[in-house]
């Protein structure tokens, strides 16, 4: 009978060294890819007398910024010049860099945790000084860029009073503002705190066939208006979003409809009923731009059905049928004929 090896026999598989911080310049390698051991970032100290795989393999058309989201490589990019900046920020509709000294940099940590946990905007650190400048920082700061308005902040941390994971990432996710942005209570701050106070509304049924093609179709069509207008999906199949489709005087059974909000004159209007093709969507944005939606009738109730409102949102099965059916056939419903 031959001779079985036993565990102090075998040899333990090799320890792959892990670091906090990688620089990524490309995708990893491809799957079967060959190298020595020193050349492969995480094989360092095998040896360069033998031909090894390497250890992402079965990654191999993966970004590497994509393994270190999903937590198959811990680390977080890493920025080493101007034009690495500069590509990094085109590279996503909202991104957040670190503008840190290193690891142990108040606010490092943080923010390594914060990408894992909103996931959604790519994270990255630049500990260049020679690269701050071009963005006009010089202590250790954390900015977020958006493209949908071409704006960015900055979280200055010696500044700040208070700075943890949990205010970072709630920076985050309340500034996460897209070239179409759906609505909710969180997103919504960042909407009505934006700069751009003009919004093109598309109100659509999650789940009906219009909803991902106008989502899609509207999406592509928002960098015309960088900086003119917010483009906002409101889902009419959310209870909570009845009183914002009301607001334009619509019902769940009207949509889906695209409307505009002027924040600043605290004004809306209506695309007229029809297709909602990316043409007249764009000739509704133009129109309001050239001022030619002054003199056109404002959407939502006319004044006299205000009182209506009013009377019903004291009872709650009329308000719920208001926002469903609308303000005239609710109150009639459970208050009679209307008295106009």
């Amino acid at each position: 009978m031959a001779d079985v090896a036993t565990p102090a026999d075998r040899k333990a598989p090799p320890k792959f060294k892990q670091r906090t911080t990688r620089t990524f310049k490309s995708k990893a390698p491809k799957p079967g890819q060959k190298g020595f051991g020193d050349d492969i970032p995480g094989m360092e100290g095998l040896g360069t007398d033998i031909t090894v795989v390497c250890p992402w393999e079965a990654f191999g058309d993966m970004e590497l910024s994509d393994l270190a989201k999903f937590g198959i490589i811990d680390s977080i990019l890493k920025l080493d010049d101007t034009k690495a900046v500069e590509a990094f920020v085109d590279s996503g509709e909202v991104v957040i860099i670190g503008f840190l000294e290193g690891e142990e940099s108040h606010g490092y940590k943080e923010l390594v945790e914060a990408s894992k946990k909103v996931d959604s905007v790519p994270a990255a650190v630049c500990t260049e000084k020679e690269v701050w400048a071009a963005y006009n920082i010089s202590s250790d700061t954390i900015t977020l860029f958006r493209k949908a308005d071409d704006w960015k902040s900055n979280i200055v941390l010696s500044e700040v009073q208070k700075f943890d994971l949990d205010s970072l990432v709630n920076f985050i996710i309340t500034n996460e503002i897209r070239y179409i942005t759906e609505y909710n209570q969180v997103t919504a701050v960042g909407l009505f705190n934006a700069e751009v106070r003009t919004h093109l509304v598309i109100f659509a049924n999650r789940g009906s066939e219009e909803y991902s093609e106008l989502k899609e179709k509207l999406a592509a069509l928002a960098p015309e208006f960088t900086g003119k207008f917010l483009f906002v999906l409101i889902n009419g199949a959310l209870k909570s979003n009845f009183k914002a489709i009301n607001y334009f005087g619509l019902t769940t059974k009207d949509l889906p409809r695209v409307g505009i909000y002027d924040g600043d004159s605290d004004m809306k209007w209506l695309l007229p009923e029809g297709e909602i093709s990316t043409e007249r969507v764009r000739d509704f944005c133009q129109s309001f731009l050239q001022g030619d939606l002054k003199n056109v009738k404002q959407a939502g109730h006319d004044p006299k059905t205000e009182f209506l409102s009013e009377v019903c949102e004291l009872n709650v099965a009329c308000d719920e049928m208001a926002e469903t059916e609308g303000i005239v056939a609710a109150y009639t419903a459970y208050y009679g004929q209307v008295p106009f």
